[in-house]
């Protein structure tokens, strides 16, 4: 399978499938493939990939990482044992995870990737120390994937700040967690697993994570410091290549990077060098916060003038579970120019993570997705994207290499005439079926806002729109969502803009109100 045969590629962190309480013990490796590629093998998933470190460790045999919850004596929860103990049983027989899913792949066949965190900093996702035994009911227990290694613990000169400082900003608190490098032995050891992934499993494919986490540089030189990440990228490019001339199949080198060439930069990754470079045979666009704000042709045009296979990641976390948005945001990368979709944390719609029968998305949209033609032809929904707070914890953990979202935003007064202007993307597949089709739904919800004594006004494309107020019930706020009917004709392939104009606000209140949320919705041609 050629890198533009990857259309759609789904992503599993490798130990999930041992987590499920339902399998029997021992583990078997019909078990893992039960729970992992058995459930996709009639979908047309073309890669099923397997994240196979976290910060605690790895989870395949490994010489040069430690295996994940291989240190800790006592744990906090009893799914971390049965990580720890499933793990060290497959290990005992003589075979790994990686290995298990590797040979199912391909007897279902599909190609097999192996996805490489470059700095996995679950450590510091949760804000809990893991590391100690909790003390009452109130304590969290936390996932098995918060421990730190330890190659950290023993190595704290490696990091790129003090662990046990002052508590600093958000950003600060992650980049000081993070293997740093600009360091040679931070690079001897992640050349040293990518070296294990390449040569001892039989993978079609190695992706470098840059997005868990985009800490490689200290901030303030990170952007000198790329060309030494272009030299790792170079020598593990060549290493891929030896072993794909070794076995006489290539070995294809991934990289998931920030949103866009500039992101990339301040981060000290050079994605623009390394695509002109050839070191890279697939890359894939960000982390999925922005899917239908992100502007996918950044880098999708640098890739494909470079021979490169571009997929746009679409992250489960950003839908909620409603397909019409999924289908808007892989149409509009499609039209992009990106040549597939890497499905992240999708794999939450395998039927095992929800009550029996309650499942509200399962992956037989990906037969859609397989169809891109045909996306436009059905129900989109294209809603604002959220922005991240950088001064959250999980911001401080994105906002520096994510596409910047819209919502919430402020809308002040427009006492001089000028209102606040968002932005909806529409994809010209969906415009060209829809002539003189029905208009299309907009809703908006915006808070602190009371109609009559307040007023509002949309306008799409400089027209002005009627619209309707509705109070909702919220606690402790009131909320207001806006509803008008956008007509087809109004519409523009790519950037439409709807401008809201608060004309009037109630003089004892602040001088502005809050947009929450925003979303256009197309009905089927038809429909």
């Amino acid at each position: 399978m050629t890198p533009d045969q990857m259309r759609i590629v789904l992503q599993q962190d490798a130990p999930e499938p041992m987590l499920r309480a339902e399998v029997a013990e021992p583990i078997e490796p019909e078990a893992l493939i039960e729970h992992s590629i058995g459930l996709i093998r009639d979908l047309p998933i073309d890669v099923y990939a397997s994240d196979v470190n976290h910060a605690g460790g790895v989870y395949y045999r490994s010489k040069v990482a430690e295996p994940m919850l291989s240190r800790p004596s006592s744990f906090r929860g009893r799914d971390h044992v049965r990580m720890a103990e499933r793990l060290q049983s497959l290990f005992d027989r003589g075979t790994d995870p990686l290995e298990i899913y590797c040979g199912a792949a391909h007897e279902a066949g599909k190609a097999y990737a192996v996805r490489l965190r470059m700095n996995d900093l679950h450590d510091v996702v949760s804000g809990v120390d893991i590391e100690r035994p909790r003390t009452g009911p109130e304590d969290p227990i936390g996932e098995p994937y918060y421990y730190t290694s330890t190659y950290k613990q023993e190595h704290p000169e490696y990091l790129m700040g003090d662990v046990y400082g002052p508590s600093p900003d958000p950003f600060e608190r992650w980049q000081r967690s993070a293997l740093n490098y600009a360091l040679g032995p931070v690079r001897s050891h992640v050349l040293g697993m990518v070296d294990e992934l390449v040569t001892g499993y039989d993978i079609d494919v190695l992706e470098l994570d840059f997005i868990r986490f985009a800490f490689v540089f200290r901030r303030a030189e990170a952007f000198a410091q790329r060309h030494v990440l272009t030299s790792l990228i170079r020598r593990i490019k060549e290493m891929c290549h030896a072993e794909g001339k070794r076995r006489g199949r290539p070995v294809y080198l991934s990289a998931r990077v920030p949103d866009s060439l500039e992101l990339g930069l301040r981060a000290g990754i050079d994605t623009r060098e390394w695509l002109r470079q050839g070191l890279l045979d697939l890359v894939v666009i960000g982390g999925g916060y922005s899917p239908l704000t992100t502007e996918w042709e950044n880098i999708a045009d640098e890739a494909r003038s470079c021979g490169v296979t571009a997929q746009a990641c679409l992250n489960h976390g950003r839908f909620d579970k409603d397909v019409r948005r999924i289908r808007a945001s892989a149409l509009r990368a499609f039209e992009a120019g990106v040549s597939g979709l890497v499905l992240w944390n999708f794999w939450y719609c395998f039927d095992y993570y929800h009550p029996r029968g309650e499942n509200p998305l399962t992956l037989d949209f990906t037969r859609e997705l397989a169809e891109p033609d045909s996306l436009g032809r059905s129900e989109l929904a294209i809603s604002l994207d959220p922005s991240w707070d950088p001064l959250s914890l999980l911001g401080g953990a994105h906002s520096h290499h994510s596409w910047p979202g819209q919502v919430p935003m402020m809308i002040g007064v427009a006492e001089d005439g000028f209102g606040q202007t968002v932005t909806f993307d529409v994809p010209e597949a969906a415009l060209k079926v829809r002539v003189g089709a029905e208009d299309a739904a907009l809703n908006v919800e915006i808070e602190n806002y009371w109609a009559p004594d307040d007023e509002m006004q949309l306008f799409w494309n400089d027209r002005l729109l009627p619209t309707e107020f509705e109070l909702r019930a919220q606690a402790g706020q009131e909320v207001y969502r806006l509803t008008a009917a956008v007509p087809i004709e109004w519409m523009v392939a790519g950037s439409n803009r709807l401008e809201l104009r608060l004309v009037k606000l109630h003089v004892r209140v602040d001088p502005f109100v809050r947009l929450l949320a925003g979303a256009l919705q197309l009905a089927a041609p038809g429909n």
